[in-house]
Order: C-alpha cells, then structure tokens, then sequence
C-alpha cells in the first residue's frame, strides 16, 4: 500500500537532505557516512549532520555575498581560536558557502554542544574570553567595506508586531510600552577638566543588587502584575514601528561583534575546547551587544551576581573593550539588555497568545485581567499559563517603561 502523499514542503525538504548529504560525501567521504540527521530545524533553516560534518541551510532570505563575507572572515587563522572555521567548499579557494536548491549552505566539522543538563556548568568564562578575543581582532580598512554590521535584534521587530493587535491584554501592553523606550540616551554632558579617577575593578555584588535588579519602589516579592495601559487598547490604530537600536552606535566602540551569541553559540571540540558557531549575524558594531543577554539576565534577577561578578571579570581580565566605564557597566549595557529583555519578553508572550490572532480566549484573559487589576492581585488563570522566565521579562519590562521618564543612566540597574 502507498504511503501518504508527500506534500510541497516535504519533497522541498527531502531535496535539500539529499543534496546536503551528497555535499557532505564529496567534503569528507571517509567521515560522512549514513543518511543525514537532522540536528536543528527552525523557520527556513535546517542544520542537519552527516557523520563528522554538520551542514547548515541558511535561511533563503540571506543576502550570499553577506554571507560569504562573514564566512570568510570565519575562516581566517587568527579566528580559529576563536570561531569554529567552516570548511572550503569547492574547488575556487575561500568558497565556504554553495547553493542547493533555494539555498546557500555551509558546511563545518562536527562538535558537542552544550546540553540543558550542563547549565549549572556553563562555561562562563571561557565564553567572556572568547568574546573579548573577538572583540579585539583587528579591522582592516578593506574589513570596513567588506564585512557588513552585524544583525542584532533579528527577532524584535516581527515579535513586537504579532503582539500590536493584542493592545490591552495585561501581558503585552508592558512589553509594548517597554518597546518605546529602546530609543539611544542623550549625549553626556563635556568632560570634567578635573583629572579622570583610577579605573574601578568591575562591580559586585554591593553596586550590582542581585535582589533588586530593576528599579522599582515596590519590593520584588511584593510587586503587582504587569497591567494593561489605558491608553492602550485592540482598537488602538497600529503606527509604523519605530527602527530597533542599531549595531553600530555613536560614541561607542565599533568592533567584529558575533550579534547573536548565547550559549547555544558554543561547541566543544576534542583537545580544543570551546569555539563560537553561527556567524550568520556576525559583523561590525557595539560590542556591548554581545553581552547584552547575560546582562538581561542578571538585571531581570533570573542570573545570580556571583556568576554575572565572574562573567564581567573574565570578560574584562582579556582586554574586551564593550565595558569602557568599569566603575558602571550599565553605561555601556543599558540599551543592549533593555533590548533584549523586550525581545525575550515578546518572543515569550507571542507564544503564549499562539501568534497574532486575537480570539476568544484573548479576550477573556482580558477581562479576567481586568478583575484581577480591580482585587489587585496578580491574575492567575493568565500567570500560570506563561512561564516563571517569562513572566519575569514581563515584569522586567513593566519596570522599564515605569522608568522611562527616569534620569537615571540605566533604567535596569538603577538606585
């Protein structure tokens, strides 16, 4: 008996496996046995492994003399400290990409990530290190026309959008207001003529409170839930989004930055240690931004001070360059993590309202918000529904856009 019939994106998927697996037997024929694996599908892109050679599907919306910029940059000798090198593709030396089918692929050797189970063992600082490195490898004037800005925020803007027809649901006017805030601060005041103090050692625990990591006059344990603005409502006319912060940014250091780095970023490689994976986003800007997640962390109280202490140090011991005022880091990193914790947020919530449709459950979830505001206690039929992170980047970006009118030079971390 035949099988189901396959549909157009199954059979679009079984050409791009085939042809990958082809590609990966011409790379390494004694190393790329057996049908390939996949190993991560998400979007329009695929990552699957073919014995000891991972191939990657970018998505078919990259731009490919981007993406063979970067990939060539990647495979530079003084990066393979640093970045996991990709392997030459064709027989033209520095190709590292090719395309089959609708897209470019890339190919690179095999290594071991780090799991879920290891995240009390996360390697934090070996991953500062390794940002710093690549935050100091010189740029040529040729890097500055070749290479283009890194992506950064690649994710904001469309999830900021699937929530702008939820207006007044209590979990996303916060993330919505918060959004408004991501605007670059004011030029400082002229230098001081007096003569600049001595360089602090990066903050601990005493300026960097762990328990009270966003400014709030409401003790954390105490704190409402987030509630819906008045002034926003699902009727409320959607203007343009405004541009999200750039990569590259005035009065900031401008370096090759990784753009979307987290721990999934890391593999192991046998008696080599730990290398930086997915350049797809690497390029020039404020390296701050590749420290704004850990930063986002912390400052929504979800990473204890010792390790964000220990992250910063490390990070800072290697000569990176994102934190110029070690006396306060959130000069630098106010803008990055606000950023990042609006994104998590809405990435969070957009899931939990199941994309942008407004249905019936929407709409009692916001009159049981209503009811809850009315009791004032957090409500929760809505609460127990999003998770312990991401109700806490929610929360965060209540506290962000509380703050908004603040002079303060971080409204994450201030007194």
């Amino acid at each position: 008996m035949a099988g189901p019939a396959q549909t157009g994106p199954d059979v679009a998927e079984a050409a791009l496996l085939a042809g990958m697996a082809r590609l990966a037997g011409r790379l390494r024929p004694d190393q790329a046995g057996g049908p390939p694996a996949v190993v991560s599908r998400r979007d329009d892109r695929l990552i699957v492994r073919c014995g000891e050679v991972i191939l990657k599907a970018h998505a078919d919306t990259v731009d490919p003399e981007h993406l063979a910029a970067r990939l060539r940059f990647a495979a530079r000798p003084a990066l393979r400290p640093v970045l996991l090198t990709p392997l030459e593709l064709a027989a033209v030396p520095g190709t590292y990409a090719v395309r089959v089918g609708a897209h470019q692929v890339s190919a690179w050797p095999a290594g071991a990530n780090l799991g879920t189970e290891d995240a009390d063992d996360a390697p934090w600082e070996q991953s500062a290190a390794l940002l710093a490195r690549l935050h100091r490898v010189p740029v040529s004037p040729a890097d500055l026309t070749e290479l283009p800005p890194a992506t950064v925020l690649r994710r904001l803007t469309d999830r900021v959008n699937r929530l702008r027809g939820h207006a007044g649901h209590p979990l996303v006017d916060p993330v919505l207001a918060a959004w408004t805030t991501l605007t670059e601060p004011s030029p400082p005041p002229p230098p001081s003529t007096a003569p600049p103090p001595h360089a602090a050692p990066l903050p601990h625990a005493a300026p960097l409170p762990h328990a009270a990591p966003l400014p709030s006059t409401t003790p954390p344990t105490a704190r409402p839930a987030p509630t819906a603005s008045p002034a926003l409502t699902s009727a409320t006319p959607l203007s343009p989004l405004p541009s999200p912060p750039a990569a590259i940014r005035a009065g900031r250091p401008t370096t090759v930055i990784h753009g979307d780095w987290h721990f999934g970023q890391l593999v192991a490689l046998p008696a080599a240690g730990w290398r930086i994976i997915d350049v797809d986003d690497l390029g020039l800007g404020d390296p701050a931004w590749d420290l704004a997640r850990p930063a986002a962390w912390f400052a929504t109280g979800l990473l204890p001070v010792e390790i964000w202490a220990r992250f910063l140090d490390a990070y800072a011991a290697c000569g990176g360059p994102a934190v110029t005022d070690r006396g306060d880091p959130w000069a630098a990193l106010d803008l990055p993590a606000r950023a990042l914790t609006v994104e998590y947020a809405a990435t969070a919530v957009a899931a939990h309202l199941n994309a942008a449709h407004l249905n019936d459950r929407h709409r009692d979830d916001r009159h049981r918000g209503v009811d809850a505001r009315a009791a004032d206690r957090p409500d929760a039929a809505w609460e127990t529904e999003l998770d312990e992170v991401g109700l806490a980047f929610v929360d965060a970006c209540a506290r962000i856009a509380g703050t908004a009118g603040d002079a303060s030079r971080s409204r994450l971390c201030g007194g």
